[in-house]
Parts: structure tokens; C-alpha cells; sequence
């Protein structure tokens, strides 16, 4: 897809301060770097080494150090829902299953209680999510969506096994658990493309 995005370019020296800006007032932030040495007459290549949002802030000097920087990913199915959430700077990594009769409120508690810096999450969260009032008055920050595809059992079950090195996804405790597979490929999927 073309769109068009704003662009600027800044010291390198003041980039941090630039981007946490722009990260705190809910931007996502594409840093691109030039590729090869200039040559006169010649564009220099560049292009987008990473994507900073409020999830994947790794700088010390834009985290508060007394806290984990969150961030989450929701998948809801049919009768019921997982939550997977880390933390790229500690790498803190977690799932919960939430099946409970009333498996969304459950998804909200752990949310509040984890207080993600960024949640994102497949379609059918994301429409229950616009008249919650945790939402609304932001407890909570603005869910967003990712690729359908990600969520499906199928590629997520074979991103994790990649990503972690795993024939089996058994020691994790979420074998054939589709939403729990679901929401942790999701996420692994969404650093994969930001953190390039």
C-alpha cells in the first residue's frame, strides 16, 4: 500500500527526544537510516530499520525504570479469549487463558492490572473495545489491530515454534490452545515487524 506519512529528519544526536515525543502523543514512528555512502549525482538508499511505538521504546532515557513498558495483545474467539503481553527490554513474556463465563471482563482486569503502554489485538476485541468505558476514558490506551493472519493457528503455531527454537509449543503449556497460540503469534509477529 502507497499512503503518504509525514517525514522529518533530525540530529542524530536529538532523535530521542524527537521520537518520545511523538511516541507519547500515540504516534508510531518509522526511523529510517541511510543504507550506502553518498555519491555525487546519486540518491542515497534508505530505509526503515525499526518502528518505535509506546510497546517498543527501548531508549533508558524514554522508560520509566520503576516499571515494565507493557506491551499487549488480545485475541478473543467464540466462547473465549487469551492475553499475551511482554516486555522487550526485560524480556518478560506471558499468557493467559481467560475462560471464564464472563471471559472479557477477566481480559479487562488483567489489562488494568498489567497496564500495557500498547495494546494491540484481532477484530473482534477491537469492536468491543470502542464502548468500554475503560477505553473511553483512557485506563486503557486505544486498542489497535493487527493482520488477521497473524492470529490464525496455523502461522502463529509455526512463528512460535521459530521464534523459540521449540518442535512443540508443550513446555509453554498452550498446545492446541487456539486463542492463547493466537494472541502470543500475534504479538511475536507485530516486534518481528517493528523491530525489523
Amino acid at each position: 500500500m502507497n499512503e503518504r506519512a509525514p517525514m522529518c529528519g533530525v540530529p542524530y544526536h536529538a532523535a530521542d527526544q524527537y521520537i518520545a515525543k511523538l511516541v507519547s502523543f500515540g504516534e508510531k514512528v518509522a526511523v529510517c537510516e541511510q543504507l550506502d555512502a553518498p555519491q555525487k549525482g546519486k540518491l542515497v538508499s534508505r530505509d526503515v530499520i525499526r518502528v518505535v511505538t509506546a510497546g517498543t521504546v527501548t531508549e533508558d532515557s524514554n522508560l520509566d525504570i520503576n516499571k515494565n513498558n507493557f506491551i499487549a495483545c488480545v485475541m478473543l474467539g467464540k466462547t473465549s479469549g487469551a492475553i499475551a503481553w511482554c516486555d522487550i527490554t526485560t524480556g518478560v513474556f506471558n499468557v493467559r487463558k481467560c475462560n471464564d463465563a464472563d471471559y472479557l471482563s477477566e481480559i479487562y482486569d488483567v489489562l488494568v492490572r498489567i497496564a500495557p503502554a500498547e495494546l494491540i489485538c484481532n477484530e473482534k476485541f477491537y469492536s468491543k473495545s470502542l464502548n468500554s468505558p475503560l477505553f473511553i476514558h483512557g485506563v486503557l490506551p486505544k486498542a489497535s489491530t493487527t493482520h488477521a493472519n497473524s492470529y490464525l493457528l496455523k502461522n502463529a503455531e509455526k512463528l512460535l515454534k521459530e521464534q523459540f527454537g521449540v518442535a512443540t509449543l508443550k513446555p509453554f503449556e498452550i498446545e492446541n490452545d487456539e486463542e492463547s497460540i493466537g494472541a502470543c503469534g500475534a504479538l511475536v509477529a507485530y516486534l518481528r515487524e517493528t523491530q525489523k
